[in-house]
């Protein structure tokens, strides 16, 4: 348990958005009770069964973990029904990559892309974990992720940041045999949009970044990497405020630069419904003067599954604790013709991609059960995963 998190007062916000919340984590308990029984899962372990649920391949498709806490090498037998490890992580997003690869060559020239992003709290929970995590790293440095967030548990030791930012002086070389630092290796998707260095008064890693696909047609998603309002920081960071950070100018230029990006990504390690994912989209949306530019919030840090439709083109998304899950979620791009002959600045492609939200349990997201036995069957229906229909 954080209990950092348990004792700080969440943001006031208006009383209307605070009772919506509630009422998000009321239903969300029932939801997924739902879902568990959907998914046909038993507590027996000799006898566990599983019903694939099928992932909806679109322009953009993401993997996600969050709040790992160093159990790469996953629950074993004591937890079979969350007995998988990173390799079988990194086996699943593999077949989805080619996939997804293969989904596109036939979508009449349009591409689509697959990304792999973790949304920090990689340390703390098992013996791979130290401080600093010099036993960790090297195992996180194999996983192909396209962008990384910062947690707060990376934040409380200085010699677990001194470690991410410079590395260590008795391991010159990281996992791919070349020098540089944890963060170096992530080669500026180490996403810290609002935790900087004191000495430096810079951030950590880098404010956001654009992530794109192989293909010279790919979209680019703009991408932050946003922590809540942490106070309990070790002496060597400062964690600026979400609010103050939305207002800075280079929040403010990274958005208004529209023709550099099709759709914005942002990794925010606090919960699905906190009141800070509210106030990031309002900054967005009150910039760029348009709802109809897609914004997916990765989410994080309460340990729980849960998704929130913020409004026509936007969700939250978050995607368990301790490797219990894998998240996906897909969603399509409006056609910039469609967006450029609307009139009144929503395009109907894009009002028409994102309706099905509501109807379809978050923008075509889905949670899995990491056992072994989940993992094999889900290769198995990879190959018959369905594509969106243009």
């Amino acid at each position: 348990m954080n209990v950092c998190h348990q004792n700080r007062k969440p943001n006031p916000g208006p009383l209307k958005r605070q009772e919506k919340q509630q009422h998000c984590l009321t239903t969300y308990q029932k939801k997924i009770r739902r879902e568990d029984d959907d998914a046909g899962t038993t507590n027996n372990n000799s006898n566990m069964k599983y019903t694939s649920l099928p992932l909806l391949l679109q322009d953009i498709n993401i993997v996600v973990v969050t709040d790992v806490h160093s159990w790469v090498a996953g629950h074993g037998r004591h937890e079979p029904k969350y007995d998988a490890d990173y390799g079988d992580v990194l086996s699943f997003y593999q077949h989805l990559q080619r996939q997804v690869t293969a989904s596109s060559s036939s979508s009449s020239g349009k591409s689509r892309d697959v990304y792999f992003v973790m949304n920090g709290d990689f340390v703390d929970g098992t013996g791979l974990s130290a401080v600093p995590p010099s036993h960790l790293v090297p195992i996180l440095e194999r996983m192909p992720f396209d962008a990384v967030n910062m947690g707060n548990h990376e934040l409380y030791h200085d010699e677990t940041v001194e470690f991410l930012v410079y590395g260590s002086s008795s391991s010159s070389k990281n996992a791919t045999g070349e020098g540089g630092s944890f963060i170096d290796h992530w080669d500026g998707n180490y996403l810290t949009s609002n935790t900087l260095l004191k000495s430096t008064n810079e951030p950590i890693g880098n404010r956001y970044t654009y992530l794109r696909g192989d293909s010279t047609n790919s979209p680019t998603l703009l991408t932050f990497g946003f922590l809540y309002n942490f106070q309990n920081n070790c002496p060597t960071t400062v964690v600026e405020s979400v609010e103050g950070t939305v207002s800075e100018r280079w929040f403010r230029d990274a958005l208004l630069r529209r023709d550099d990006y099709d759709a914005i990504l942002v990794l925010a390690h606090m919960d699905a419904v906190d009141s800070l994912v509210y106030v990031i989209l309002e900054a967005i949306r009150s910039i760029t003067d348009t709802d109809d530019v897609p914004i997916v919030f990765v989410t994080g840090h309460s340990h729980r599954r849960a998704y929130e439709v913020l409004d026509a083109n936007a969700v939250s998304f978050e995607a368990g604790h301790f490797l219990d899950t894998v998240g996906f979620v897909s969603f399509p791009l409006p056609e910039k013709n469609d967006a450029a002959s609307s009139g009144n600045g929503t395009s109907k492609a894009a009002a028409t991609n994102f309706s099905w939200i509501r109807a379809k349990r978050g923008c075509a997201m889905r949670y899995s059960d990491l056992s072994r036995q989940r993992h094999r069957r889900s290769l198995e229906q990879i190959s018959k995963l369905p594509t969106a229909k243009r």
